[in-house]
């Protein structure tokens, strides 16, 4: 209660010299401050974004303490937060030859080495400041951290993180933060190891557990984490980010009809969310019930009409139903909203195949190779259009320009061979379907949706029954 007390009149006593400054502003008048009252005028505006009255503050400060060196670190500090490196590194200097064994210097000018990018020249300061440390290791070594967490040095930020738990264990802002770094760091196993630690002193905290089960879920372990945000709830039965991430996991596990009911959960807390209501509409797509996928993809949209993916999912239904016409004009919102997304234009390609518009569907699988080289579905079904509409040749080029770009890909060499039996050329044909099986012998049904006739051929056939008796 004392510290309570204490930081209460801190704040008053600092706001009291801000507004007394305020006023010396607005009037134009005089007065004076001392060093401590302008640190806290200067830190009040830069921690409210205020850099314009930072630096009237700072200059203010400089005419009446021109040799403070809390003053002209403030200063310097000022200028790192405006991007002027250069002038602040110059003041810092000049203080160290001044003042050699100073924390806030080496705490300084370890954070203008992170700004240049020097980062063991910034490690070097910093080990500079701690070794002035002679109380509280744990909380400077956790400031530290927070710096190079700023700068994305995510590494660096759990070394110190490490050395303040070692310090401190019982410290759990540092364990969490420890947790959290690993989590951005990608390495989820290590990020549910300490948030399982802080859960040790924190068991009620219903942030730990959604971050585990978040972590889990990064980690595919989606039963566990549904546990984890399960415990969530049942310390927030508000807490809609752990309803909808409950949700995923479950649709992830395929338990679409639980899935669903906990999407509808999340909606009782954020009503109306198109994203919610789009994820039950794909539930139920995938469950092959149409009729209430379309009503759902419907009712996101009518949340948000730019909503492009909902309007590819309608497209994705009525494609599936042989709804051609709706399919079309559904997609064609979708590419209106979103022109670079290559799903919508591969969908277009094939509703026009559907139709047999060749010259549609080519421009569409077209454009899907040129937004994404490596989705081999669609040069296979760009050659396939091509073949169709008598450009055979064509094809060809387009699986050769594949190819470079997707080496030893079975469906492209497939394709080739199905090209080139098709242009007489069935030893060329025969090379590639050799290749082919031997990249992926199980793929070669997929060829035969494309062209049937070549299950009856009498070279395929062969190459396959000798494949056959080999496995044997």
């Amino acid at each position: 209660m004392k510290e309570e007390r204490d930081n209460f009149f801190e704040d008053e006593e600092m706001l009291e010299a801000v507004y007394r400054f305020e006023d010396m502003i607005r009037n134009k008048t005089n007065a004076y401050f001392d060093v401590e009252e302008l640190e806290n005028i200067i830190d009040y505006y830069i921690d409210n974004d205020n850099y314009k009255s930072a630096q009237t503050a700072t200059d203010l400060a400089s005419k009446l303490h021109p040799t403070s060196s809390a003053i002209q670190l403030k200063k310097a500090q000022l200028l790192i937060d405006r991007g002027n490196f250069n002038e602040a590194f110059r003041i810092v200097e000049e203080i160290e030859k001044i003042e050699t064994q100073n924390f806030d210097v080496s705490f300084l000018k370890a954070r203008l080495y992170l700004y240049m990018n020097k980062i063991p020249y910034a490690r070097e300061q910093f080990e500079l400041a701690i070794a002035l440390v002679y109380t509280n290791l744990d909380e400077v070594l956790f400031e530290i951290a927070g710096v190079f967490d700023q700068f994305f040095y995510y590494d660096e930020a759990i070394k110190y993180l490490k050395r303040a738990h070692k310090h401190n264990l019982n410290n759990s802002e540092v364990i969490y933060e420890l947790a959290f770094a690993f989590e951005k760091l990608g390495n989820s196993a290590e990020s549910i190891r300490y948030y399982n630690v802080y859960l040790d002193l924190e068991p009620f905290s219903e942030t730990a557990w959604f971050n585990i089960g978040y972590n889990f879920n990064r980690l595919e372990k989606y039963q566990k984490a549904i546990e984890a945000f399960d415990y969530a709830i049942a310390l927030n039965e508000n807490f809609s980010s752990a309803y909808f991430n409950k949700a995923n996991s479950l649709a992830n596990l395929e338990k679409y009809d639980d899935a669903i009911k906990v999407y509808e959960e999340f909606l009782g807390v954020e009503e109306n969310n198109e994203q919610a209501l789009f994820y039950i509409a794909e539930c139920y797509d995938k469950m092959e019930d149409s009729e209430n996928a379309i009503q759902y993809y419907h009712k996101s949209i009518e949340v948000n009409e730019a909503f492009s993916d909902a309007h590819f999912g309608l497209s994705m239904v009525y494609h599936q139903l042989n709804e051609l016409k709706k399919s079309k004009a559904c997609i064609a919102t979708a590419l209106e909203l979103d022109a670079e997304n290559p799903e919508y234009w591969f969908l277009n390609g094939k509703i026009y195949l559907k139709e047999n518009n060749l010259a549609e569907s080519i421009k569409s699988f077209k454009r899907v190779t040129e937004l994404d080289p490596h989705d081999t579905e669609a040069w296979f079904n760009l050659s396939y259009a091509l073949y169709q509409s008598g450009q055979s040749a064509k094809g060809i080029y387009s699986l050769n320009e594949a190819l470079e770009l997707n080496v030893d890909d079975a469906d492209i060499h497939y394709h080739l061979a199905a090209l080139w039996i098709k242009k007489d050329d069935v030893n060329m044909g025969l090379s590639h379907f050799q290749k082919a099986l031997h990249i992926n012998k199980d793929l070669v049904g997929d060829l035969f949706d494309f062209y049937p006739d070549l299950k009856s051929h009498r070279d395929i056939n062969l190459l396959l029954s000798k494949l056959d008796r080999t496995a044997e």
